[in-house]
C-alpha cells in the first residue's frame, strides 16, 4: 500500500500513465489505484476492480473521494479483510469517523494472552497516519497490541504526535524511551536527562542529536563506553556536525593514544582489528 504523509506527491510514484494505456493488465490497474494524482473518477471504477490489489490501492489512496472509501469500509465478502482494512487505515485522506471505527477493532478486543497479527497491523497504520489526532495517538501508547507499535507513534509526521504524546511515549524504558531519544522534536529536558541514561544506546541518539546543546556533546566525548574495541557514544559525538572542532581534534588524539597503548600502530590497525574480531564472533 501507498501512505503519502500530509498530501505531500510519493517520490516513488512516477508519472501517472493514461487511464486508457494501462487498463487492460492487472500491474497497469494497480498502478494507476495506487497513484497520488489519479482521477477519482477512475478510482471509483476500480474500487470494483475483480482483483483484491487494485481495491487495496485505491483504499490507501488520498485522492479516493469519502464515498467511496465509505463503500470500501462496508462492502461485504473477501475485499473486507485485514489487509483492506489495513490500507484503508493507512489513507491520510479517511474520514476522521472511520478511522475510529477501524481503530476500534483493535482498542475494544485487546487480549494479552493473544497474538492477533490483524489487530497489530491495523494499529500500525493508524499509527503512523498523518491525520491520526493526538487522542488516538494517547490511546495506543496507553495499551498498545505490541510495545513496538510505539516506535511506529513517534515516527507519525501529522500534527497529531504533540509534545504530550511524545512524553507518553517517553514512560516505556524499552522500546518507548529508545524511539524518544531519536526524535527530532526531543524536547530539551529530555536530551539534559538522557544524556546521563545507564543505556548507553540512548546515550548515542543524544550524541548524534541535532538539538544537542554544545556543552552536552562536550561531555559526552568524555564517555567511557567500550563496545568492539570502540568507544560508541564518542564515535556518534564526532559524527555530530554541531560538534566543535577542539572536541573533534581531542577525540582524535585520544583515540590514537588508546590504540598505541593495545599495541596497534595507530586508530585506523586498531579498528580493523576489531572489525575482523566482531565478524568472527558473529
Amino acid at each position: 500500500m501507498i501512505v503519502i504523509s500530509n498530501g505531500e506527491k510519493n517520490p516513488r510514484a512516477g508519472e501517472l500513465k493514461e487511464w486508457g494505456d494501462v487498463r487492460r493488465t492487472v500491474n497497469g490497474r494497480k498502478g494507476y489505484a495506487r497513484h497520488p494524482d489519479a482521477d477519482p473518477s477512475v478510482l471509483d471504477t476500480l474500487a470494483r476492480d475483480t482483483h483484491h490489489p487494485v481495491r487495496y490501492n485505491v483504499a490507501s489512496n488520498p485522492s479516493t473521494r469519502p464515498d467511496t472509501l465509505e463503500w470500501l469500509y462496508t462492502s461485504k465478502g473477501k475485499s473486507n479483510d485485514k489487509y483492506m482494512k489495513c490500507s484503508l487505515a493507512s489513507n491520510p485522506s479517511v474520514p476522521i469517523e472511520m478511522l475510529e471505527a477501524l481503530f476500534l477493532i483493535v482498542s475494544e478486543h485487546i487480549d494479552e494472552n493473544k497474538w492477533d497479527t490483524t489487530r497489530e497491523e491495523i494499529e500500525k497504520e493508524v499509527a503512523l497516519n498523518p491525520s491520526t489526532p493526538e487522542s488516538m495517538l494517547l490511546r495506543i501508547v496507553e495499551n498498545p497490541t505490541h510495545p513496538k507499535q510505539l516506535q511506529y507513534v513517534m515516527k507519525n509526521e501529522g500534527d497529531g504526535l504533540t509534545e504530550a504524546v511524545i512524553r507518553k511515549v517517553a514512560e516505556d524504558d524499552g522500546w518507548g524511551k529508545s524511539s524518544v531519544s531519536k526524535h527530532r522534536r526531543l524536547p530539551l529536558d529530555f536530551i539534559e536527562d538522557y544524556s546521563k541514561s545507564k543505556n548507553y544506546s540512548i546515550r548515542m541518539n543524544i550524541a548524534s542529536h541535532p538539538s544537542t546543546p554544545v556543552e552536552i556533546l562536550r561531555e559526552l566525548a568524555n564517555d567511557e563506553e567500550l563496545s568492539f574495541g570502540f568507544y560508541t557514544v564518542r564515535r556518534s559525538v564526532e559524527s555530530n556536525p554541531n560538534t566543535p572542532e577542539d572536541v573533534l581534534i581531542n577525540i582524535q588524539t585520544r583515540k590514537e593514544a588508546w590504540a598505541e597503548e593495545l599495541g596497534f600502530k595507530n586508530e585506523y590497525e586498531s579498528k580493523i582489528f576489531y572489525e575482523k574480531k566482531n565478524k568472527k564472533e558473529n
